[in-house]
Formats: structure tokens, sequence, C-alpha cells
């Protein structure tokens, strides 16, 4: 990646959090190579409409998940996971059921 040069990635959102958002996806331009970079990009790019998403100390909120490519991703690999261009990463909410 020459300098100065980020990965796009796509983030897609559902339910309360698209409403919030005012949109289904984002695309991020992040300055880092793994998906914590990408999720610190998008806390940031959401501005005061993260809180939907992200807790007051800027952890996405415990009942939210990460799935790429179908897979969930655990906070503790986001640090691992690399990006490639054209990446998805779905923010999933809670399953309600009843």
């Amino acid at each position: 990646m020459a300098a100065g040069e980020g990965t796009r990635v796509r983030f897609r959102f559902y339910l309360t959090a698209r409403e919030v958002i005012g949109s289904r996806e984002l695309d991020v331009e992040v300055p880092g190579d793994t998906l914590a970079d990408a999720i610190r990009e998008l806390r940031g790019r959401l501005g005061a409409k993260a809180s939907v998403l992200f807790d007051g100390d800027g952890n996405l909120k415990s009942h939210y998940s990460i799935l790429i490519g179908g897979n969930l991703v655990r906070p503790r690999q986001w640090g691992e996971v690399k990006l490639r261009r054209g990446m998805v990463i779905d923010v999933i909410p809670p399953v309600g059921g009843g």
C-alpha cells in the first residue's frame, strides 16, 4: 500500500442502525490495514450517529456482531483480520424472537 493510500471497504447496516445512520451501506476509506482500523474509522465517520453502534467508551455495543463473508469475527480478532479492497463488513443487530 502506497503512503497516504488506504483500503476501501463497505459496511452494511440493518434495522435500527440503518434507520439512524440513514443508509444501508457506507463505503469507508481505511488508513490502516486491519478490521480494528476499519471499525475505528467507521466510528469517526459516523459522528453523533455512532451512538447507535458504539458505547460511551467507543467500543462496539456488545449486542452487535461483525460478520465478514458470513463468518462471525469476535472483537479480540479484529486486529488480526487484514482488510482487502472491496471487503464487505456486516454489522448485525441482535436477533429478536418470540
